[in-house]
C-alpha cells in the first residue's frame, strides 16, 4: 500500500498527460462504485464505453486518433471491466483477520468488543480530548490502557485525548510544513533523479500520516502503518530518517552550488 502511494505521488509529479493520468485512476473509481452501488458502476462502465467508441470513431474520421491512443483506451476500459473480478479474486485469497479488518472499517459498530474494539476506543479517545485535551499523562482512555498499541499504531488517538484538537492540529500542521519543504526542495532541483527522490519521500510521509491519522479516526482501515517520527518503532523510523537525510543532502548540494555560483 505504501509503495503504491509513493508510485502515484511520483507519477502525478511527472510530465504525464492529464488525460492519461485520469485514465489510470479510472479503475479505482470503478472499484469504489462497484462496492458502493453496482447500478452506478454499470452506468459508469456504459458511459466509459460510449466515450471510447465515440472517441475512436471521431478520431478516425478526422485522422487524429493513433493506434497507440486507441489501444490505451481499450486497455483502460478492459481494466475497468475486470477490476471487479480481480477484487473478488483478492477477497477469496485474504486471511480471515484481513477480511475482518476491512469489514470492521466498513461497519465498525458490528462487533465493538472484538474486531471493532481498536477503532471504537480510538474514536472515543479522539473525541474525549475536545479542544484542549485532558492534559499530558491524564487521558482516561490512555492511562487505563483502553487503547491498544497506543505507542505505535494508535499514538495519534492518545495524543488527541491528552492535547485535544489544538495539539492534534499542531501535529498535522508540522507534517504539512515538512511535506511542503520537501516539495520545495524538489521544485528547486535540476536533476530528474533528485526530483523523483524528493517527491517519492514526500509521498511516503503523506501516505504514512494520512493513513495513520485516518485509521485513528475511523476513516481508514487499520493497516499497522506508524505515525512518522512520532510512533515508537525501529525499521520505520530508520527508513524515515534515511529519507529525510537524502532530502537534506539534496538541499545542501543546491545551497552549495548557489553559494559557489554567487562567489564566481
Amino acid at each position: 500500500l505504501l509503495l503504491f502511494f509513493i508510485f502515484i505521488g511520483m507519477l502525478m509529479s511527472s510530465p504525464i498527460s492529464p488525460l492519461l493520468l485520469i485514465g489510470l485512476f479510472s479503475p479505482f473509481v470503478s472499484l469504489v462504485l462497484y462496492i458502493w452501488e453496482p447500478l452506478f458502476w454499470s452506468l459508469y462502465i456504459l458511459g466509459l464505453s460510449l466515450y471510447v467508441i465515440i472517441w475512436c470513431l471521431y478520431g478516425r474520421w478526422h485522422n487524429i486518433a493513433t493506434t497507440l491512443g486507441i489501444t490505451l483506451r481499450i486497455i483502460i476500459l478492459a481494466i475497468n471491466l475486470i477490476i471487479t473480478w480481480f477484487l473478488q479474486w483478492i477477497w477469496t485469497g485474504l486471511e480471515d483477520y484481513q477480511k475482518k479488518r476491512i469489514l470492521t472499517f466498513l461497519s465498525p459498530g458490528e462487533d465493538p468488543l472484538n474486531t471493532g474494539y481498536q477503532v471504537n476506543q480510538a474514536q472515543i479517545a479522539v473525541g474525549s480530548g475536545q479542544w484542549n485535551g485532558q492534559g499530558l499523562f491524564q487521558g482516561s482512555q490512555t492511562q487505563l490502557q483502553m487503547i491498544p498499541e497506543q505507542h505505535t499504531d494508535f499514538i495519534f488517538s492518545a495524543l488527541s485525548e491528552e492535547t485535544g484538537f489544538l495539539g492534534s492540529a499542531f501535529v498535522v500542521l508540522l507534517f504539512t510544513i515538512l511535506i511542503i519543504r520537501i516539495l520545495l526542495v524538489a521544485a528547486r532541483t535540476q536533476n530528474t533523479t533528485q526530483f523523483y527522490f524528493c517527491t517519492g519521500i514526500a509521498a511516503m510521509f503523506l501516505c504514512h500520516a494520512f493513513i495513520n491519522i485516518g485509521m485513528n479516526m475511523g476513516l481508514m482501515p487499520v493497516t499497522g502503518l506508524p505515525l512518522p517520527l512520532i510512533s515508537y518503532g525501529g525499521t520505520a523510523m530508520i527508513i524515515q530518517l534515511v529519507g529525510l537525510g537524502l532530502v537534506e543532502g539534496i538541499h545542501l548540494k543546491q545551497n552549495r552550488q548557489r553559494f559557489f555560483s554567487g562567489v564566481a
